[in-house]
């Protein structure tokens, strides 16, 4: 009885951690680099990957270690336009709805949300925000 309570247990143990693994793994590998936001609409942002960030440009950097740059407004516009600032956040990964969970503290103060991951390929992503 005692062994095959071991058994069940040892089991467990070996399952819960083979599936932490696989939603590690389950992220695709081209969503990591730097993406400059090239449109934004109410229901989707449009990002293509990028070398570098202009002045008044927004985006994402994504890691693989679990760590993000934001780039958003900093607080001074001049008109329409405004000056960007680099904000370093964490960001999870859910396999299973396939979108991350992205904590940073930019100009607004702390913020938690959603990407939604609609569309992904090596040059360009696009993502919901929630």
């Amino acid at each position: 009885m005692k062994v095959h309570l071991l058994a069940i247990l040892l089991i467990g143990l070996v399952s819960c951690n083979k599936s932490e693994e696989v939603s590690v793994k389950a992220i695709d590998q081209k969503i990591f680099g730097r993406w400059l936001e090239t449109a934004l609409t109410f229901q989707h942002t449009q990002y293509v990957r990028s070398t570098r960030f202009g002045e008044y440009e927004r985006g994402l950097v994504i890691f693989d270690d679990g760590t993000l740059i934001e780039r958003s407004e900093g607080g001074i516009c001049i008109g329409e336009y405004c000056l960007m600032e680099n904000y370093t956040g964490t960001y999870t990964y859910d396999a299973d709805q396939n979108h991350l969970k992205v904590n940073v503290v930019n100009y607004s103060g702390p913020q938690t949300y959603i990407l939604d991951i609609l569309n992904l390929t090596t040059d360009s992503l696009k993502v919901s925000r929630n």
